[in-house]
């Protein structure tokens, strides 16, 4: 079952379990799915506010093929290889900002007026370090040990929610890190 239509089958949500999903043509297309109106109308359920073609973008043969139309040249470039190892590289931050989150919206962080971990700063740091085809390994390197070194001490301190996390996500979703 694809991913969308799996996720607007969960239950039981609420405060502390929400899902996200791309609107995709649900706006476009009245009716489009049976959860159509859903998305719309439940709280519970996050969205993108237009269609979203990020998953285009980041499927490793969708990418071969803009590398070949677009620059006339074979692919060559292992893309899956690539996205797996910036995902590893970035595991740690993101269950971070997960754990921070659920922290921040029960209340549960030192100063709310000053988060010590926000998505724009994380996306910030990411964007920040430019990334070649040719050196895609070390830079990928450089975006965790930037991340590292901005959010260490939180890693410290957050290590037992984090891991509880990466379980929990795990043990929900069936994904395991490499």
């Amino acid at each position: 079952e694809k991913g969308k239509d799996a996720l607007m089958k969960v239950g039981g949500l609420g405060p502390s379990k929400v899902i996200a999903v791309d609107r995709d043509y649900d706006t476009l297309v009245p009716g489009y799915h049976v959860y159509s109106n859903r998305i719309d109308t439940d709280k519970y359920v996050l969205h993108t506010r237009f269609y979203s073609i990020e998953n285009h973008k980041l499927q490793p043969g969708i990418a071969c093929r803009y590398v070949e139309d677009v620059m006339h040249v074979p692919c060559t470039f292992n893309f899956k290889e690539a996205l797996e190892l910036f995902s590893q590289k970035i595991a740690d931050a993101l269950l971070l900002l997960l754990v921070y989150e659920r922290r921040r919206v029960s209340g549960n962080i030192p100063d709310p007026q000053h988060p010590e971990i926000t998505i724009r700063g994380l996306r910030g740091i990411i964007t920040g370090v430019p990334v070649k085809l040719n050196t895609y390994r070390n830079d990928f390197e450089s975006v965790r040990q930037e991340l590292d070194r901005k959010y260490g001490s939180l890693y410290a301190r957050y290590r037992v929610e984090m891991e509880a996390m990466r379980i929990e996500l795990r043990d929900n979703h069936g994904k395991q890190e490499a």
